[in-house]
C-alpha cells in the first residue's frame, strides 16, 4: 500500500473513527484502525462488535492495499502532522511509514486478517439535516448516564410521532426532549429505538451540515452522511413514560431568565461550592439569587429575571442545572417551577422544540 493524502483530512477521519475504539479492548485487533486504499479513496474503519465507524476520504493511491494499525498511535500522530504538505503512507513489510514534510513515523502493523467484518448499514428509514441532528444530540445526550446499571438511562430513545422524530434521554435527575423535523424514506417509516447515548455523542462529533440518513432494523441503528457510516447495536429495555411526567408538571411560578448570564453565575458559585454541593436558586422580587458553598467557602450572585408568582427556593445538582442551561438555544429561557420534589421545566424563549425537565432536590 502506498498513498498520499491531505493531513488535515486524515487527522479528522482518524480522530472520529478512533472514538469507537475501546480504551481496553478485549482483543488486541479491536484496538486498531483498518485502512483500505483502493481507487481514489482511503477508507478508515473501527469496530468493537457493538459500534462501527467507517469514513472515506480522497487520496492519491499509488499502490492499493489494506493494513491494520494502532488507533491510539495513529490518532496521536495524525493530529500533530504539519498541514503544508501531503502525508504519505507506505506499507513496508510489517510496518507502516508515515511521512509529512520533515516528519517521519513508523507504526508496527497488526494482523489485518484477524479484524472482524463490519456490519452493513440497516435499511434507510428517513433523513434529517446534519446541523439539526447534531444540535439535537448535543441537547439530549448529556441527560443520559452511560455508566448507569439501568439500561434505559444509558440510552437515547428515538421514535417518530405525528410526522416528527423525537429524541429523549433521562437519568432520573432530568429529562431532555427534542423534536426534529425529518423526511421519511417510506410513507410508513416509523422508528422506535433505544440507541446508546455514548455512541450518538461520538457520532455527533463527525457530523457536518449535510443530510444524515437514519437507518434501522430490530438489531442495529445506522447513520450515514458525507462518506461516513456509523452503526451501533440497539439496547433492550423499557423506557419511562416521559409524556406522563410532562403532563403532570405544574408551573405556578415562572421566571424568564437570561440564559448566558445565569449559566455563568452558576459556574462561578459552583467553583466555590464544588461540583457535589447543591446549587440553590432563590426566586423573588424579579431576581434569582444563586448560592452554593461548603466548609471551604460560600458564593452568591444575583441575576435579574421576570418573575411571575413566588417567592420560591429550589436546590439542584450543579451538573443538572448547568447542562439544562447549556442546552437552551435561545438568549432567554422560561423556568416553570412548582416546589421541591416536582420537576422544573426549562424552555428557550420562542423554541417549542426542546424541553428540559430538571428535578430539584427535596428539602432536607
Amino acid at each position: 500500500m502506498k498513498i498520499s493524502v491531505d493531513p488535515k483530512l486524515l487527522a479528522d477521519a482518524v480522530g472520529w473513527a478512533a472514538r469507537v475504539v475501546p480504551a481496553r479492548p478485549n482483543l488486541p485487533v479491536l484496538g486498531g484502525l483498518l485502512l483500505v486504499a483502493e481507487g481514489e479513496l482511503l477508507t478508515i474503519s473501527a469496530f468493537d462488535y457493538d459500534t462501527a465507524a467507517r469514513v472515506e476520504i480522497r487520496a492519491d493511491v499509488a499502490e492499493p492495499g489494506r493494513v491494520l494499525v494502532s488507533a491510539r498511535l495513529l490518532a496521536e500522530v495524525a493530529k500533530g502532522l504539519p498541514g503544508r504538505q501531503f502525508a504519505e503512507l507506505t506499507l513496508d513489510g510489517a510496518e507502516v511509514v508515515l511521512r509529512c514534510g520533515t516528519s517521519e513515523y513508523v507504526l508496527v502493523t497488526m494482523p489485518v486478517d484477524d479484524f472482524p467484518t463490519l456490519p452493513d448499514a440497516p435499511p434507510a428509514l428517513g433523513e434529517v439535516t446534519g446541523e439539526t441532528f447534531k444540535a439535537a444530540l448535543r441537547q439530549v445526550c448529556p441527560a443520559a448516564d452511560p455508566s448507569s446499571a439501568q439500561v434505559y438511562q444509558t440510552a437515547v430513545q428515538m421514535l417518530t410521532d405525528d410526522g416528527r422524530l423525537l429524541l429523549t434521554a433521562t437519568d432520573t435527575k432530568r429529562i431532555a426532549h427534542r423534536k426534529v423535523t425529518w423526511q421519511p424514506t417510506l410513507e410508513a417509516a416509523d422508528i422506535e429505538m433505544l440507541v446508546p447515548a455514548k455512541a450518538l455523542g461520538d457520532l455527533a462529533r463527525g457530523l457536518g451540515a449535510g443530510p444524515v440518513q437514519i437507518c434501522g432494523d430490530d438489531r442495529l441503528a445506522g447513520f450515514t452522511s458525507a462518506g461516513r457510516t456509523f452503526t451501533t447495536r440497539l439496547l433492550a429495555d423499557q423506557f419511562p413514560n416521559w409524556r406522563r411526567a410532562r403532563q403532570m408538571l405544574q408551573s405556578p411560578v415562572t421566571a424568564l431568565v437570561p440564559v448566558e448570564e445565569l449559566a455563568e453565575a452558576v459556574k462561578r458559585v459552583v467553583a466555590i461550592g464544588g461540583a457535589d454541593t447543591p446549587v440553590r436558586l432563590g426566586f423573588a422580587d424579579d431576581a434569582v439569587t444563586v448560592r452554593s458553598g461548603n466548609d471551604g467557602g460560600r458564593g452568591s450572585e444575583v441575576v435579574a429575571c421576570a418573575l411571575e408568582g413566588g417567592p420560591l427556593d429550589l436546590s439542584f445538582l450543579p451538573q443538572v442545572i448547568s447542562d439544562g442551561l447549556a442546552a437552551i438555544d435561545a438568549d432567554n429561557a422560561s423556568i416553570g417551577m412548582h416546589a421541591p420534589g416536582r420537576g422544573s421545566l426549562l424552555v428557550g424563549e420562542g423554541d417549542d422544540d426542546f424541553e428540559y425537565i430538571a428535578m430539584p432536590l427535596r428539602a432536607a
